[in-house]
């Protein structure tokens, strides 16, 4: 979610909404998969600002698993 802070007689933010993602623990302690992070979401919020954001990432989730997802590196 995108957000437009103003604060009257200062400045003007543009923030999003961001919800985190923490590496995925399973039986096996594995970390990774096929190369890529293995990740599940989690419940924290922060607003970031819009312009700190660096990099793209692209989450792919596991389709046949609750709450895992691929962070794919490859594409960009």
């Amino acid at each position: 979610m995108l957000v437009n802070v103003e604060i009257k007689e200062y400045s003007t933010f543009n923030v999003a909404l961001v919800q985190w993602y923490d590496f995925r623990y399973n039986d096996e302690d594995r970390k990774f998969k096929h190369g890529c992070p293995l990740v599940k979401l989690v419940n924290v919020y922060d607003f970031v600002p819009v312009n700190s954001i660096v990099e793209l990432v692209h989450v792919v989730p596991r389709y046949d698993k609750n709450n895992e997802y691929y962070i794919n590196y490859y594409i960009f």
